[in-house]
């Protein structure tokens, strides 16, 4: 991307972050995820990592809320003659990846890369279709015939290598 380009489009990336504290801090919360009393403040930032707005927030909140106070009225400020692209933090966060955050960027016109959450279920499923996969295809490549004309060997009947 050349600097004209990049003058063109803002990017905007929002991740929650963890704050350990001690004692009876208000508003912290014991984080199972984080294993600690925590704050669990949203950070907006554009690409240059330089924070454009934060919240700080109990660690009990779900990663992206309120998402919508810190990215709807910036989206709006740097709309004013340039695309903005929207990140769900630098590993396109799956915490993200909820409806109402898709129709808000749709609705704005902005770009946005969030990734899907993966479901473990799934994962299992498809590795176990995977394998029966492999075992026809393996059964499949044995039962084809070899030699003059087969598909699993050359024309003297010898195997391919």
């Amino acid at each position: 991307m050349n600097d004209a380009e990049r003058l063109k489009r803002v990017v905007l990336d929002m991740d929650s972050t963890q704050i350990p504290v001690y004692g009876q801090q208000e508003e912290s919360a014991y984080n199972g995820h984080f294993e600690s009393t925590c704050y669990h403040p949203l950070l907006l930032c554009n690409r240059d990592g330089d924070c454009l707005g934060a919240k700080l927030r109990p660690s009990n909140l779900h990663c992206a809320d309120p998402w919508e106070e810190l990215l709807l009225p910036e989206i709006q400020q740097q709309k004013l003659g340039k695309g903005v692209v929207f990140r769900a933090g630098p590993r396109g966060r799956p915490a993200f990846a909820k409806p109402e955050i898709y129709e808000a960027m749709e609705e704005r016109g902005v770009q946005y890369a969030i990734r899907i959450p993966g479901k473990h279920s799934l994962s299992n499923e498809v590795r176990l279709w995977l394998s029966v996969i492999a075992y026809n295809l393996g059964n499949l490549w044995r039962g084809v015939p070899t030699g003059p004309g087969g598909l699993a060997g050359d024309s003297d009947g010898s195997k391919l290598g």
